[in-house]
């Protein structure tokens, strides 16, 4: 900045320019660093996204393998899951129920999948 107004005095000296381009000119600069200043925080950003991206559409695609009488064949497997109006407390805080009639079902034949998400101390552990 301190160059470009050097040169602009010598300019506007010698009569080239005038103080109008010139502050437009500052203006402009300063918008143009000022946008990429943005992109400088907006970039590691994207990169970040789509790094989990790929790992989650990798976890996502992948196959599962069932073992079933020392076979791997995940098409005649069968199988079903479920738990139904569970409810816990932990032996330590008897007045806090951690698990209110939770139920969930999983049947390999429909490939549904279950995920377990909650804050630390919700019952996660507790319902595998």
């Amino acid at each position: 900045m301190a160059f470009i107004l050097l040169v602009a005095k010598k300019q506007y000296k010698d009569g080239k320019i005038k103080i109008g381009a010139i502050s437009s000119f500052m203006l402009y600069i300063v918008s143009l660093i000022f946008q990429f200043w943005i992109m400088s925080y907006a970039i590691p950003t994207l990169m970040s996204v789509m790094g989990s991206s790929d790992r989650l559409a990798s976890v996502m695609n992948y196959e599962i393998t069932v073992k079933q009488d020392g076979k791997e064949d995940i098409h005649d497997a069968t199988g079903r899951l479920e738990v139904i109006d569970v409810k816990f407390k932990y032996p330590s805080k008897q007045d806090v129920m951690v698990l209110k009639g939770v139920s969930l079902e999983t049947n390999i034949k429909t490939k549904r999948v279950v995920a377990l998400c909650g804050s630390s101390g919700c019952g996660k552990s507790s319902i595998i």
